[in-house]
């Protein structure tokens, strides 16, 4: 066995090194000080017209009122402190009907009929110590491996625990766990599924990860893993980098997937790689977006579509899109109801 050994005056050095770093937490100003609150106004109108002669309905119309009031607390004073995060929404029908119902901006009855109102509310505790932050309760996370749904009246939102550290310059450590999941047209949580197979639950979603920004915060590399478990396992690599050229500023995210089935395959086997390329060409607010991709899957019906609790694969069977492509990993397909997220499926 090998031992790494370091001279006392080392270690002292390393110790006064890490004291004179300023923390988060040492800039705290107090619970209520640093303290924000929001209220959101949304409101959604829903048409979707059906042409093929053998659809169930015609088409889907409804018309809906929401709120969405968020609180943040700062944290305490002191080495380790405490906070309080809380949100609470509600949603009102304006107009909908048995035959137009089912846009998913409100729960339905089994009866066809949209609920006249629904709402819920939650709240997460938190602890920070330096720049490392806990997080217990409900949460909205976005990571590139999963993302909260907001394209409807009121967001969705998970039941877990996470974990960030931000302790040396540049890198930023992250790891979760969600073991329920309240879908953006419900007041109630659920047990996590996949969206090919909403009735298979899964117990948890466990994550990992880390980023490392440098380059005078040019260039970012990540690396992740997650894990529904007796579904799916899935690692991501990425490398983002922006770079000025005159007027010009020229960009590169660059992504590869690994996907494989996990546990006791609850969803069937599930194998596949993919790597995509975006890249971006910016002259002032002027983007012009090249995008590529390439896959190997098992072709055999693609049994995981996005997930319902976690989305499934960040890559697009098309990278044409309406939604900011700086987001790590993520290339998202708009359809004329919602922002969906496919898997990488031949």
């Amino acid at each position: 066995m090998t031992y790494l050994s370091f001279p006392p005056r080392a270690l002292l050095g390393g110790a006064i090194a890490l004291a004179l770093i300023p923390s988060a937490q040492a800039e705290s100003s107090g619970f209520f000080e640093d303290s924000k609150t929001s209220l959101t106004l949304r409101n959604y109108y829903f048409n979707r017209d059906f042409n093929d002669p053998g659809a169930s309905k015609s088409k889907i119309e409804e018309w809906a009122q929401g709120a969405i009031l968020k609180f943040s607390s700062g944290f305490t004073p002191g080495v380790v402190g405490f906070g309080l995060d809380g949100i609470a929404m509600f949603g009102v029908k304006l107009d909908s009907g048995p035959q137009r119902s089912g846009s998913e901006l409100l729960p339905v009855h089994d009866d066809g009929h949209a609920a006249d109102n629904y709402g819920r509310a939650g709240v997460a505790a938190k602890m920070r110590v330096s720049d490392t932050e806990l997080m217990l309760g409900e949460l909205m996370p976005d990571i590139p491996l999963l993302r909260y749904d907001d394209g409807r009246l009121l967001p969705q939102t998970f039941q877990g625990t996470t974990l960030v550290s931000r302790e040396l310059p540049g890198l930023s450590l992250q790891a979760g766990q969600y073991t329920a999941v309240s879908l953006r047209n419900s007041s109630d949580m659920q047990d996590l599924s996949a969206w090919a197979a909403p009735t298979v639950m899964s117990d948890s979603f466990n994550y990992a990860g880390a980023e490392y920004r440098f380059n005078e915060q040019q260039t970012l590399i990540g690396a992740w893993h997650s894990q529904l478990e007796d579904i799916y396992q899935q690692s991501y690599l990425n490398l983002l980098h922006k770079q000025k050229f005159g007027d010009w500023t020229l960009g590169a995210n660059l992504g590869y997937f690994i996907d494989k089935d996990d546990g006791s395959a609850r969803i069937g086997n599930v194998q596949s790689h993919t790597a995509y390329g975006l890249f971006s060409a910016n002259l002032g607010a002027i983007p012009c977006i090249w995008g590529c991709r390439k896959s190997a899957a098992i072709p055999a019906g693609c049994p995981c579509m996005a997930a319902v609790g976690a989305p499934w694969a960040m890559t697009c069977s098309t990278a044409i899109s309406a939604t900011p492509m700086n987001v790590p990993g993520r290339l998202v397909m708009t359809t004329t109801s919602s922002l969906s997220v496919f898997p990488a499926c031949s």
